[in-house]
């Protein structure tokens, strides 16, 4: 049945179908965007600069921070990203590109000397991928609270 599903509406398709049950079982679901205006594939991109040079002005230590990030973690990524930050949630498996495993080591480092770019791609989204723009449901405030929570994730 999948492969029908697949042939009949391919893959974003199936990715749509997937999150709405994931919707119906509690999961939250990526809202499916177009490719977000100013935003590009290209891995060394410059960072537009409404974001260059900002910092997250939240420590990971905060655990205020950590704990409301993870709120907002829960309802808005790990349907892609996964419980664990892994890459591995229910619609992130179906994703190609694959969603970002934010406990690998790259990611962390990512997190520690990359924060306007993680800025920019959580508010603007990620073009060539599934990542949704945030900014109109997130102020930045949150944006950073689900950095400082993504960043308290470790491999075990």
């Amino acid at each position: 049945m999948v492969h029908r599903i697949l042939l009949a509406f391919g893959a974003v398709g199936l990715a749509a179908l997937v999150a709405l049950f994931g919707m119906a079982c509690g999961a939250a679901a990526p809202t499916p965007t177009k490719a977000p205006t100013g935003a590009t594939p290209a891995p060394g991109a410059a960072v537009p600069a409404p974001y260059k040079g900002k910092t997250n002005p939240l420590a990971v230590t905060d655990q205020a921070a950590v704990s409301a990030g993870k709120k907002i973690y829960d309802a808005s990524c790990t349907s892609c990203h996964g419980e664990k930050g892994d890459g591995k949630g229910l619609v992130g498996a179906s994703l190609k590109p694959p969603p970002a495993d934010f406990t690998s080591a790259a990611s962390q480092q990512a997190l520690d000397k990359e924060q306007d770019r993680l800025l920019w791609r959580v508010s603007e989204g990620k073009e060539g991928t599934a990542m949704p723009a945030f900014k109109s449901q997130l102020k930045e405030n949150e944006i950073w609270q689900v950095l400082t929570y993504i960043k308290s994730l470790t491999k075990k």
